[in-house]
């Protein structure tokens, strides 16, 4: 009988801590949105105060007319300017642009003015996804979201009409070295092919940042994980985002 009692005394002694589990969860994930919900106002402050696209853009918005105009083949060169400039620039965001605007008649101005915006955005949460591989506790991670959220040189470049490449890109490379850390602590395969997809459309966004992204991936394995295994996998890795970006 006594052993029943203090048997039920223990696990009144350990239920407790379940909520303030669940509580201090719900409490970071609370903080992380207010962290985007301010980087959001912040961001938006600019785009919302201009009618046209911040800075550039129109080379964009050239080149997305001109992949509508071939039926979404890419073409030889662009018109920008009547200049016959190759159209050698990774294609996703003018896909993406000239579907809203063909398929769901958005306006390819405002695409250019809010696109950016909105990836900029979505960068604050994934930008805290790799901050929590990498940083070891949660006042660490959380201090640097608050700073990437309001650090103008995290999102100046992002939300001008340039943007539409370079904020998606960015927002995928965030996603890529946030798998890529998981999988070096984890060693998981769905993880690997996320890292993989990731970083393939990286590359399909921005030349640029895919080589920030790579540069990153040599330095976390110089620092963090420096192994034949990695190294190979890292090798896998490129093959695979080069198969996937081929086509």
């Amino acid at each position: 009988m006594k052993n029943k009692v203090e048997t039920g005394n223990n696990l009144k002694a350990d239920n407790p801590q379940a909520p303030e589990k669940s509580h201090d969860r719900s409490v970071v994930i609370g903080v992380v949105w207010l962290a985007t919900l301010i980087g959001a106002i912040l961001r938006g402050f600019f785009v919302l105060h201009s009618g046209f696209p911040l800075n550039d853009g129109g080379l964009f918005y050239t080149m997305v007319q001109d992949l509508q105009a071939a039926h979404f083949h890419l073409p030889l060169v662009t018109s920008y300017n009547q200049a016959n400039i190759p159209f050698a620039y990774p294609p996703l965001p003018f896909y993406l642009a000239g579907v809203l605007n063909s398929w769901l008649h958005f306006d390819l101005i405002q695409e250019l003015r809010f696109l950016p915006l909105v990836f900029s955005v979505m960068s604050i949460p994934a930008f805290y996804g790799a901050a929590k591989q990498l940083l070891k506790t949660e006042v660490q991670q959380l201090a640097a979201v608050f700073v990437f959220a309001l650090l103008p040189e995290t999102y100046v470049w992002q939300i001008m009409g340039g943007g539409l490449t370079r904020s998606i890109a960015f927002f995928f490379m965030l996603l890529a070295l946030m798998y890529f850390l998981k999988w070096i602590q984890q060693q998981r395969w769905p993880d690997f092919g996320l890292m993989i997809l990731f970083t393939a459309l990286t590359a399909l966004c921005h030349l640029d940042i895919l080589w920030t992204l790579a540069l990153s991936y040599v330095l976390i394995f110089l620092l963090r994980r420096r192994t034949w295994k990695v190294l190979a996998f890292l090798a896998l890795a490129a093959i695979g985002a080069a198969l996937l970006t081929s086509p």
